[in-house]
């Protein structure tokens, strides 16, 4: 999967919780430790991404593409919030102890 920027700046902001991941215990501790990192990471791309693409579907001059634009913001809002979440609960938990 290709990471665009914005991706890579929830990634960066769930490391320091990935980082402290890496020292918790083994299994459960770290899946959860993982899991909150993730939602974190996710919940933050959701807004900002769907920030950005109202926007974005604000400019457009279409009453009707416009309309079809602002509908189709929550799936494609939603779709890159699990790519995030995804990415960083995969990471993190790459850095657990086994």
């Amino acid at each position: 999967m290709k990471i665009s920027s914005k991706m890579f700046k929830y990634l960066a902001i769930a490391g320091a919780l990935v980082a402290s991941a890496a020292f918790a215990d083994a299994g459960s501790m770290c899946s959860a430790t993982c899991s909150q990192a993730a939602q974190q990471a996710s919940d933050a791309a959701r807004t900002s991404i769907t920030q950005q693409m109202y926007q974005s579907c604000g400019q457009i001059a279409d009453p009707t593409a416009r309309n079809q634009c602002f509908l189709a913001v929550p799936t494609e809002a939603n779709k890159q919030a699990s790519q995030v979440y995804t990415s960083v609960y995969n990471q993190c938990m790459g850095s657990c102890p086994h």
